[in-house]
């Protein structure tokens, strides 16, 4: 059977989709991905993925005139069933004005009315288990669950140890911290003097962004002050690359904490206004989620960028040596 699977939402959704295309893959289908250019790359090398379409929603194909653009190139293809893996209007448009005959979403979409199957899924699973239920109509079950995996490149390889070895601090354990977020309540105030702490216990700092927290990444670093430094870049498999060279990654409830995951990495994930209980942890076979419990928590499926309530308690009450602890217990 040939398959697309349309997933154009943020990072650390489509890393979550990588089970249920594996799933897929080893059940001997041909499976394909439809995805937006900033996520494009979790997919390169995979060998599970057969082709990657990429469709622009934010950029070239805003508005009616991407999916006229992408439904004649979907048609041509001759799909024999659509995974929508992201539950909106326009990908369950695109699957149904292609003509896939088969096309698969959840009960709880507000777009059902366009699929032909659906499947019901628990609000309280994680959310690559949910994705992975998209497979059960096909008859396909699996004994477990796979990781997610992302598959760098030799080049990726050499061009994150030569960037290492000319950037970081000679004879030192590094860590990252990714304290990045496209919701600036999601983001941890506190970094900076986290990365103090673990410089004192003697590790090596590496603050990594994406090109637009670029200053968010560099004023951490100079308030850290030493034995620190930066890596700036938008390409997700150097950056999961790098994150390998490292003992543990720290995040917020963002792409980089799934990353790292994919990367095969240990992750401390810093949870402020959304809660694990939503299911979009990072999936890692070593990780702590950080988190202080508030009534007020969660305020919403994403961050805000402003606090509803003013206070922010959900990521200042959190204190650093909470953040460190958890750190150090699961790489000493």
């Amino acid at each position: 059977m040939r398959i697309l699977v349309i997933q154009t939402a943020w990072i650390g959704d489509n890393i979550l989709t990588l089970p249920l295309i594996q799933i897929l893959a080893e059940a001997g289908n041909e499976v394909e991905v439809m995805t937006t250019p900033k996520a494009h790359q979790i997919y390169v090398n995979n060998p599970f993925v057969s082709d990657i379409l990429l469709f622009d929603k934010n950029g070239a194909d805003r508005g009616i005139g991407g999916i006229l653009r992408i439904v004649p190139i979907i048609k041509s293809r001759n799909y024999d069933a659509a995974l929508l893996a992201q539950r909106w209007w326009r990908s369950a448009l695109i699957a149904f004005l292609a003509g896939i005959p088969l096309r698969i979403g959840f009960k709880s979409s507000p777009a059902k009315v366009l699929y032909t199957k659906t499947v019901d899924v628990s609000n309280f699973d994680h959310e690559a288990k949910r994705l992975a239920a998209l497979a059960t109509p096909l008859g396909i079950t699996y004994s477990q669950l796979p990781q997610p995996k992302l598959y760098p490149a030799e080049s990726h390889r050499i061009q994150a140890h030569l960037f290492l070895s000319e950037n970081a601090p000679k004879g030192k354990r590094l860590i990252f911290i990714a304290p990045g977020s496209a919701w600036e309540t999601k983001r941890y105030p506190f970094f900076a003097e986290v990365g103090r702490k673990l410089v004192e216990s003697g590790y090596a700092i590496g603050i990594v962004g994406t090109i637009g927290e670029k200053e968010l990444c560099r004023s951490i670093a100079k308030e850290i002050g030493r034995e620190t430094f930066v890596s700036i870049s938008n390409d997700i498999l150097f950056t999961s690359t790098l994150f390998s060279f490292g003992e543990l990654v720290i995040a917020n409830d963002s792409g980089a904490g799934h990353i790292a995951a994919a990367s095969g990495v240990p992750v401390v994930s810093i949870f402020g206004p959304t809660t694990p209980e939503m299911g979009f942890y990072p999936l890692a076979s070593k990780a702590r989620v950080v988190e202080v419990n508030l009534e007020c928590r969660p305020c919403g499926p994403h961050g805000h960028k402003r606090c509803p309530k003013g206070h922010h308690n959900c990521m200042r009450l959190i204190k650093p040596e909470e953040v460190v602890a958890a750190a150090l217990s699961l790489i000493e």
